[in-house]
């Protein structure tokens, strides 16, 4: 599945998801087209790690 930002652009392809037990958080690890991976927290409070 890819990822798509606000403004339209490729932001990269999801690698794996996984849910937080105990929080309503959802975990994305995507991979960008430089083949680097990168992880998100979704939630109450998006962060990147």
């Amino acid at each position: 599945m890819q990822v798509i930002d606000a403004e339209g652009k490729l932001v990269g392809k999801v690698k794996d998801i996984s849910f937080i037990i105990g929080q309503q958080s959802i975990s994305l690890s995507l991979e960008d087209k430089n083949g680097q991976t990168m992880g998100y927290i979704l939630g109450k409070s998006a962060r990147r790690n």
